[in-house]
């Protein structure tokens, strides 16, 4: 069913590799996903580029990241264009996507403010308004990616994943800066490090973007007559390190006697389009 909406997502698909260095050599890593919503910019998920995917603390000196059908060649260097971490988006412009690792540009120019070009890579269509509850949706990415050194070398392990489940709900969430925003829930566990995967329909366009789950350990089917505890209250925002890249925890363990339940948080197109406009990028219906 999702065949052909994987083939045509993967072609806009990116795989994210953040780095700190210290004195020339790489100290710090995270890794996420990625996808082109025009010309030579890329939408991720804020928090994937921060250290240990946490948005108070500083972010990665270094962005790469590759293309889904060139993973095995060298990476192309992308820029921060515009961040919001309450809503947890951040846009990237890729430098010279034809060309990998292109030079740093001269100090008189801004790389921000030049205007992204037409590089012939296809970029993914945003549905204007988010599908019905109970819609059947799709999520391709680079979850559990793994990021090391290896013989003095930066090792990036990408596996790219398919991931299916349904939209449960889309509500207003109140955001820690006091604005109200379009979030979309569906009804699966997404696996750790899928932060920035696109949301999918069978047609390939997308309606949001993954930024975080809640678990909850669910208990034994108890008697009818033994007294209930309340149900504790998971947190609305959760840490979004739980669906970061490489610097997400590991996650809870599934107990035999019950099984995990879990929702997973996207940010709604409708939002991504309002993002892009801060940026100052106006996307086509």
């Amino acid at each position: 069913m999702f065949e052909a909406a994987c083939m045509k997502v993967r072609e806009s698909l990116y795989g994210i590799l953040c780095q700190t260095d210290l004195g020339g050599k790489p100290v710090s890593f995270g890794s996420g996903t990625g996808f082109l919503i025009a010309p030579q910019l890329c939408l991720t998920a804020a928090h994937v580029l921060h250290h240990d995917g946490q948005k108070n603390a500083p972010i990665h000196n270094r962005i790469q990241l590759i293309r889904a059908p060139e993973v095995g060649q060298p990476m192309h260097i992308a820029r921060l264009l515009g961040i919001d971490d309450a809503l947890d988006l951040a846009l990237l412009r890729i430098d010279h996507p034809s060309r990998p690792n292109p030079a740093r540009p001269r100090a008189d120019q801004n790389p921000s403010r030049q205007a992204p070009q037409n590089t012939g890579l296809p970029y993914l269509e945003l549905h204007p308004e988010v599908p019905l509850p109970g819609t059947l949706c799709g999520s391709l990415g680079y979850p559990l990616s793994t990021v090391g050194m290896k013989e003095q070398h930066v090792a990036f392990a990408l596996i790219e994943r398919f991931q299916g489940s349904y939209i449960s709900s889309r509500r207003p969430e109140l955001l820690t800066d006091g604005r109200l925003a379009s979030i979309v829930e569906t009804d699966g566990l997404m696996y750790g490090g899928s932060s920035g995967c696109p949301g999918f329909t069978t047609d390939g366009r997308v309606w949001g973007l993954h930024f975080a789950t809640i678990t909850e350990q669910a208990r034994a089917i108890p008697s009818p007559h033994m007294p209930q505890p309340e149900p504790k209250q998971s947190n609305p925002i959760p840490n979004p390190q739980q669906a970061s890249g490489t610097d997400h925890p590991s996650e809870p363990t599934l107990q035999t006697s019950g099984a995990r339940l879990a929702i997973s948080l996207w940010v709604s197109s409708t939002e991504i389009r309002a993002f892009a406009a801060r940026c100052g990028v106006v996307l086509a219906d």
